[in-house]
């Protein structure tokens, strides 16, 4: 596997993080729409670049980050990666994420793995020869290693990878309220908080008393967006037992599958405490960290001709591992 080194002039973390709004990508990608009935009776949106057949090397299920979607810049580029290494990829949209509204109280947060395991088991009985790999990124990649550490060997997927993941989630909403953070933090919390703001006439909620519209607007931190929504919304006491109960690092030595993470030192969402130690690590998780990189950023090249590293190094890398 190649190391990430970017040149000089796209070492700035921040450059890294934000390269895709600075530099959009055109892209061509025709999803085919498939949704799937949740326990609760939300429609849980699946976005195909192709339907899978005898040729493809198998499904690679993409698990987005925090408000995210099919068209993410960095979805449909990882897409278009993996469909030209010969996998048929599939993207699973979060509750609200996509164009489909989401219609129940339930929403999803960093730990949410009930609707990851819908997914995986119509995916299971839908395609039963085909064998079932996973990438996610960011909050996907978390939500993705607490269901690898809980499924153990009993996993529907077969190998992953996990990209920029807040795996210790108090550490990272502690990050997030840094000067250095703040724009990212305010721009992510405005998405939820506008959601949550027209779902509150859009749904019937009787499990716990959504903040007013006013108290909602005035929140600018995650831990307070957490504590009062996302928390009581989903079983947990506070975010503190949230954070405590869904933090993926504490889920990486139960991992049984052949997994890669992959974060950068200069991550400006997470500092050092996200990073796992490699002793307590099973030896089937490759660990890669690199000086450089950003936040699900990872940009070698020139600015007139960019290298989209992931892009290049994930499917290799679930090909390699078979």
């Amino acid at each position: 596997m190649n190391p990430f080194c970017p040149p000089l002039l796209l070492r700035n973390r921040h450059l890294q993080t934000m390269w895709s709004r600075l530099k959009p990508r055109r892209h061509k990608a025709q999803w085919l729409v498939q949704q799937i009935p949740a326990v609760d009776g939300e429609l849980l949106t699946l976005q195909w670049l192709q339907q899978p057949n005898q040729t493809h090397a198998g499904i690679v299920l993409l698990i987005h980050g925090l408000e995210g979607s099919a068209t993410s810049d960095y979805i449909v580029g990882m897409a278009d990666a993996l469909l030209g290494h010969g996998f048929a990829p599939v993207v699973m949209e979060f509750r609200g994420c996509g164009e489909a509204p989401n219609t129940t109280e339930r929403a999803y947060h960093s730990g949410e793995i009930s609707d990851l395991e819908t997914v995986l088991k119509q995916l299971q009985q839908q395609y039963p020869a085909q064998p079932i790999d996973a990438v996610g990124f960011s909050l996907g990649g978390n939500v993705l290693a607490r269901y690898l550490g809980t499924h153990r060997q009993h996993s529907v997927i077969n190998k992953a990878v996990i990209i920029s993941a807040p795996l210790d989630l108090a550490a990272c909403a502690n990050q997030m309220t840094h000067w250095t953070a703040r724009i990212y933090q305010r721009h992510l919390l405005q998405s939820l908080i506008a959601k949550t703001i027209a779902k509150r006439h859009q749904v019937n909620w009787q499990s716990f008393a959504l903040p007013s519209d006013s108290e909602l607007r005035k929140m600018n931190t995650f831990w307070q967006f957490d504590d009062r929504v996302t928390a009581p919304l989903h079983g947990f006491k506070d975010a503190h037992d949230y954070y405590r109960q869904c933090s993926g690092k504490q889920y990486l030595s139960d991992i049984t599958q052949p997994t890669l993470i992959i974060h950068a030192n200069d991550d400006p969402f997470m500092n050092r405490d996200v990073i796992p130690k490699l002793s307590e690590l099973p030896k089937n998780i490759n660990y890669l960290l690199s000086q450089h990189g950003g936040h699900v950023g990872f940009i070698t090249g020139s600015w007139r001709r960019p290298v989209y590293w992931l892009e290049h190094t994930v499917p290799k890398w679930l090909k390699r591992a078979d």
